[in-house]
């Protein structure tokens, strides 16, 4: 359960700086999104994986692909949004 806790934080910081970033340099489109949600998994399954040493049997299924995953891109979002438009 705490792995769980780690990855769905993880993705909430990284989905917040991550959207602030591409909202100060200005980025828009269909690949800020893109690159967003593929940064994102590569970046927690590393993060999962090599750091906390968790593996495939711990998990159910997906479970630990979507922990925490419409959290992180509504945070993303709204931060790209508001960072994009007051900076």
């Amino acid at each position: 359960m705490e792995t769980l806790d780690c990855i769905f934080w993880f993705r909430q910081l990284l989905g917040l700086l991550l959207g602030v970033g591409a909202g100060v340099l200005h980025l828009t489109g269909m690949y800020v999104i893109v690159g967003f949600v593929m940064g994102m998994f590569t970046l927690s399954q590393l993060y999962a994986y090599r750091v906390l040493a968790a593996t495939d049997e711990d998990f159910q299924n997906s479970e630990l692909q979507l922990e925490g995953l419409a959290n992180s891109i509504g945070i993303f979002l709204l931060s790209w949004i508001v960072c994009f438009s007051f900076l």
